[in-house]
């Protein structure tokens, strides 16, 4: 959770009860702008073995942290690879990769996909030639459905938009009704 520090919060169940909170922003030296901008967004790999947490910094950057194997590493901030977030940004594991998707401060989204190395961000906005509708008004949500990535947002024009990851343009849903 967002502390009222603006840091990075956790606690977790286990079989000794409830453990925590541990300030995940402990990790970082002083100089690193990481506090917390937004509700951060958390998954665990298949078969629960690392946790991945994303985060929009109060810089606007994108940050991840991960537990794995009883170790914590980062928080990293991953600025050297996308422009600036604007809000939460969404994160699923499918199909062995970690997918990453994110609101721009323009309303285009991006995504960013992990398996074995990240990938180059991709603007989906701009590769789907999406309508001026479409601009996300609000961060996506991910669901895999039948092996695919789905994402659903709330476009600039108030209606509800859906697309797969990697498999065309997006469909005003609320139009096909």
């Amino acid at each position: 959770w967002q502390g009222s520090d603006n840091h990075l919060w956790e606690a977790w169940y286990g079989p000794g009860g409830w453990a925590g909170p541990k300030d995940w922003n402990a990790n970082l030296d002083a100089s690193t702008e990481a506090p917390v901008g937004s509700a951060p967004s958390v998954v665990f790999t298949p078969g629960g073995t690392q946790q991945l947490i994303f985060w929009q910094g109060s810089n606007d950057d994108l940050w991840e942290a991960w537990y794995g194997a009883s170790t914590t590493s980062g928080p990293a901030d991953l600025s050297n690879r996308v422009p600036q977030v604007a809000g939460t940004p969404a994160v699923i594991v499918a199909g062995g990769g970690q997918y990453v998707v994110y609101r721009q401060p323009d309303g285009d989204v991006e995504d960013l996909v992990y398996t074995n190395g990240w990938s180059a961000p991709s603007d989906l906005s701009v590769a789907w030639r999406a309508p001026a509708g479409a601009s996300a008004a609000s961060t996506p949500a991910l669901a895999v459905v039948n092996g695919s990535v789905v994402m659903l947002w709330q476009g600039a024009d108030g209606d509800l938009w859906s697309t797969t990851i990697g498999g065309g343009a997006p469909v005003d849903l609320n139009a096909a009704n």
